[in-house]
């Protein structure tokens, strides 16, 4: 049995590495590209992650990969799709539901906190790691998860 389970991995990793020089990219590619084309939050394939994110400790990383793709707990929009009694509306404006480009871009409470920490666009998780982390820290939004 240990052997067919072996042989089995073996054959499927080689179909891997013919797909993989086929098309012209790195076998892990394979894996990775289905989740880099299109960005549910951006609707549009992702910017590169800004080197400055490997400063930062991988609880922030995790935060913000999370982030990135709208599935974070500390979000309320979040929380709405796993509890359906959970209001989502923004604690900040208290109007539309509390997703991450709400956050970023839309809430008008938060406005001038987008300016300090220099937040403009949806991309600035991938674009500004550093300053997004200092900018969702202000607001508290990890005070219940540490």
């Amino acid at each position: 049995m240990v052997k067919w389970l072996a042989r089995l991995a073996t054959s499927q990793w080689a179909w891997v590495l013919i797909l993989a020089r086929a098309v012209g990219v790195q076998p892990i590619e394979l894996f990775i590209l289905p989740f880099t084309i299109d960005n549910t939050q951006l609707l549009a394939r992702p910017p590169d992650i800004h080197p400055s994110e490997y400063s930062l400790p991988r609880e922030d990383r995790v935060h913000l990969a999370r982030l990135r793709y709208g599935q974070h707990p500390a979000l309320l929009s979040y929380q709405k799709r796993l509890d359906g009694s959970i209001a989502d509306a923004c604690p900040g404006c208290n109007t539309t539901p509390n997703t991450i480009k709400h956050i970023m871009e839309d809430c008008t409470v938060r406005n001038h906190t987008h300016q300090q920490h220099n937040i403009h666009s949806m991309k600035a998780p991938w674009e500004s790691p550093v300053q997004v982390m200092t900018y969702l820290r202000s607001l508290g939004l990890f005070g219940h998860l540490a």
